[in-house]
């Protein structure tokens, strides 16, 4: 969800780097540069990420009531 964040915002010719962290025994690093591509995919876009998790409707539920809403129990 970060990169998508990330890319909801990019210019062309940005450089993006995603790192990730983990229990110490050996990480990942990606260097990214944008495109001009990158305006042409945002105008399909229709949702950001940052108006998604704005959302006013949106309501977090634990993990139990998850299973239940998914399983339709």
């Amino acid at each position: 969800m970060g990169l998508a964040a990330v890319l909801d915002v990019a210019k062309p010719d940005e450089r993006v780097l995603i790192v990730s962290y983990g229990s110490g025994a050996g990480s990942d690093a990606y260097s990214l540069i944008t495109t001009s591509q990158i305006l042409k995919k945002r105008e399909r876009q229709k949702l950001t990420i940052s108006k998604q998790a704005e959302n006013p409707f949106l309501e977090y539920v634990d993990y139990t009531t998850y299973r239940r809403l998914k399983l339709g129990m």
